[in-house]
C-alpha cells in the first residue's frame, strides 16, 4: 500500500502543479490584455489619420486660417504620442515585474533513510570502469606520514572507521568489478594443452571402438550369408536325393509289374541289393557332412557367447569407480555412446571448471574468491 511519505510527496506535487497552472493563466491573460491595448491604439491611430485627411481637404478653402491650425495640430499629436508611449512603457514594466515576482517553491523534506545517505550517487561515474578496476587495489587513505599536519573525516569522525569503510568498499568492488588487465598464466596454458591431448586420445579411442563394433556386425552379417548359402545347398542336395529315390522306387514298381518269371525276380532282387548298398552309402556321407557343419556352428556359437559374456552392464556401472575410462571391460570405453552434443557439453563443463580455477590462480588476490556471473563472458573470451 502507498506509504505516508508517498502521500506527502503526491500532495506537494499537486499543489505545485496548481500554482504553475495559475501562473500560466495569469501570463496568458496579461498577453491578451497587451494585444487588446495594441489593437485599441491602432484603431485610434487610424481615426487620427482619417481626421488628418479631412483637414487636408479643407486646406484649399481656408488657407489663411489653415496655416496656423496645422502647426497647432501637429504639436497636439506629438504630445499625445509621447503620452501613449509612456503608458505603454509603464504597462510593460508592470507586467515584467509581475513575471519576475514568483511564489516561493515548496520546501523539500527528507526522510530518515535519505538523511542517512552520505555519498551522492551520480549518473556519470567519476572513473571509467577500466581505470577503476586497474587501480582498485591501490586505493588508500591519506596518513600523517604522507606529510599532512592534520587529517579530518567529516562523516566517520575517526580515521579507523574511515579505513574500515574503504576496506569494505574495495572488497565489495573486487567482487563485482572485472579485472581488465588479467592475462592467462603458463599454468593455465599447460592445463589447456593437457586437456587437448586427452580429448584427442578419447576421440581416437571412440573411433576405434565404433570401427570394431562395425567390423563385428559386418562379420556376423557375412556369416549369416554363408549360412544361407550352405542351407540352400543342403536343400538342393535333399531335393536331388528325394528325386533319385522316387525314380528308383518307380523303376522297382515297373519291374515288379513286368517281371512274371522267377528269373526276373532274382535279377530284380540282385539289383535291389546293389541299389541298397549305393543308397546306404550316400546318406551316410551326407550325415557326416551335416555333423561336421553342426560342429562348426556350435564352435562359432560358443565364440559369440563368449564375446557376449564380455559386454559391460552399463545400467549397474559405477562411473565414479572406474579405474580406466578407456577400457571398462571388453575393450569398451566409458564414452562409447557419446554423440556430438555429449562431446560439446563435456568440453564446455571442463572449460568452465578450468576457468574458475585459473582465475583464482592468476588473479593472485584472496579477496577475489570467484567470477561474477555478469563477467563470465568477458573472462571466457579472454581465456578461450
Amino acid at each position: 500500500t502507498p506509504s505516508d511519505w508517498f502521500q506527502q510527496k503526491w500532495v506537494e506535487w499537486q499543489k505545485a502543479l496548481q500554482q504553475w497552472h495559475a501562473k500560466h493563466g495569469e501570463y496568458k491573460a496579461s498577453v491578451a490584455k497587451k494585444e487588446a491595448a495594441k489593437a485599441a491604439k491602432k484603431a485610434a491611430a487610424a481615426a487620427k489619420e482619417a481626421a488628418k485627411k479631412e483637414a487636408a481637404a479643407k486646406e484649399s478653402e481656408e488657407k489663411k486660417e489653415g496655416d496656423a491650425a496645422p502647426m497647432d495640430e501637429d504639436k497636439e499629436e506629438k504630445a499625445e504620442k509621447k503620452d501613449e508611449e509612456k503608458e505603454e512603457k509603464k504597462e510593460e514594466e508592470e507586467e515584467e515585474d509581475k513575471m519576475e515576482v514568483e511564489e516561493e517553491p515548496p520546501k523539500v523534506t527528507l526522510t530518515a533513510e535519505e538523511k542517512k545517505i552520505v555519498f551522492f550517487k551520480s549518473v556519470t561515474p567519476d572513473l571509467t570502469s577500466y581505470t577503476l578496476s586497474t587501480s582498485l587495489a591501490e586505493f588508500t587513505l591519506p596518513e600523517k606520514d604522507d606529510g599532512f599536519d592534520e587529517i579530518k573525516h567529516d562523516w566517520s569522525k575517526s580515521h579507523s572507521k574511515a579505513q574500515e569503510y574503504l576496506k569494505t568498499w574495495v572488497a565489495d568492488k573486487k567482487l563485482t568489478t572485472r579485472v581488465e588487465d588479467l592475462t592467462p598464466s603458463d599454468w593455465f596454458q599447460q592445463k589447456w594443452v593437457e586437456w587437448q591431448k586427452a580429448l584427442q586420445q578419447w576421440h581416437a579411442k571412440h573411433g576405434e571402438y565404433k570401427a570394431s563394433v562395425a567390423k563385428k556386425e559386418a562379420a556376423k552379417a557375412a556369416k549369416w550369408v554363408e549360412w544361407q548359402k550352405v542351407l540352400q545347398q543342403w536343400h538342393a542336395k535333399h531335393g536331388e536325393y528325394k528325386a533319385t529315390f522316387a525314380k528308383k522306387e518307380a523303376a522297382k514298381a515297373a519291374k515288379k509289374a513286368v517281371a512274371a518269371k522267377e528269373a526276373a525276380k532274382k535279377e530284380a532282387a540282385g539289383k535291389e541289393a546293389e541299389e541298397k548298398k549305393e543308397g546306404d552309402a550316400a546318406p551316410m556321407e551326407q550325415d557326416k557332412d551335416e555333423k561336421e557343419e553342426k560342429k562348426d556352428e556350435e564352435k562359432e556359437e560358443k565364440k559369440e557367447e563368449e564375446e557376449e559374456e564380455e559386454t559391460v552392464d552399463f545400467e549397474n556401472l559405477d562411473v565414479f569407480g572406474v579405474d580406466d575410462i578407456m577400457n571398462i571391460g571388453a575393450s569398451t570405453p566409458l564414452f562409447k555412446d557419446f554423440q556430438f552434443e555429449d562431446w560439446t557439453m563435456m568440453s564446455l563443463r571442463f572449460e568452465l571448471h578450468l576457468l574458475a580455477h585459473a582465475f583464482r590462480h592468476d588473479v593472485e588476490d584472496p579477496e577475489r574468491t570467484g567470477i561474477h556471473l555478469d563477467h563470465l563472458a568477458f573472462y571466457y573470451n579472454k581465456y578461450f
